[in-house]
């Protein structure tokens, strides 16, 4: 089980199928075993490897959410809050990608609460940014129209806050669900690109078509 979690950890960036392979047999061979505590941490590696691949690895829904429930049950009797945060910001944002935003904003309120926690600023700035983007694809568009508006307060004048963080993950695919109300949002995302988008896309669908376009027309200076 080692073996085969060291090949995977070897392949994460170069060949994401096969290093899934690897942790699926890693999960195999822990199977008939006890939980000891090497055995448990062990599994719930495997298990969140999965969950953190969905993107790239094309595994099937049922395998992924299998994994994420397993990790979830080792890693919460834990106590290992930086392996909690990256499944549950791995799992929400694949939720937010397949379409089911309110379970996405679920876990996203649980990773933020941890990044808040651990004293990790940029990173919960920027899984903020994402449960609006949630709140809007949800239809929750008072909350997600406050939300951005806080991030843009935050990071006004410092849009490069985060965007190294928000480029990982596949907004522009998100964005095409919402009905964008021009093309103006730069090619290198920030949180406070995404907010304005959000806050003018929240005020159209209201029906405040003034104001959303007075933030498009800002966005485009």
């Amino acid at each position: 089980a080692q073996w085969h979690a060291r090949a995977a950890g070897g392949l994460e960036g170069l060949d994401p199928r096969g290093a899934a392979r690897h942790w699926h047999e890693v999960l195999s061979l822990l199977e008939p075993l006890d939980d000891f505590p090497e055995n448990a941490t062990l599994r719930a590696e495997s298990c969140l490897k999965l969950v953190s691949l969905w993107d790239h690895a094309g595994l099937p829904s049922e395998q992924i959410e299998r994994a994420f429930e397993q990790s979830r049950a080792l890693l919460e009797t834990s106590g290992d809050q930086a392996s909690r945060l990256q499944l549950y910001r791995s799992y929400a944002l694949r939720e937010l990608v397949e379409g089911s935003a309110l379970e996405a904003n679920r876990w996203l309120g649980e990773a933020i609460q941890i990044a808040d926690e651990r004293g990790e600023p940029a990173l919960s700035l920027v899984l903020r940014t994402w449960r609006a983007l949630a709140e809007l694809l949800a239809g929750e568009l008072s909350s997600a129209l406050s939300a951005a508006e806080a991030i843009s307060i935050e990071t006004e004048g410092d849009v490069s806050r985060g965007a190294r963080e928000l480029g990982r993950a596949p907004v522009e695919e998100l964005i095409q669900y919402v009905h964008p109300l021009d093309q103006s949002l730069t090619p290198g995302l920030s949180p406070y690109a995404v907010a304005q988008f959000i806050r003018g896309t929240s005020l159209w669908r209201q029906g405040d078509l003034a104001a959303a376009r007075v933030l498009s027309l800002c966005r485009m200076r």
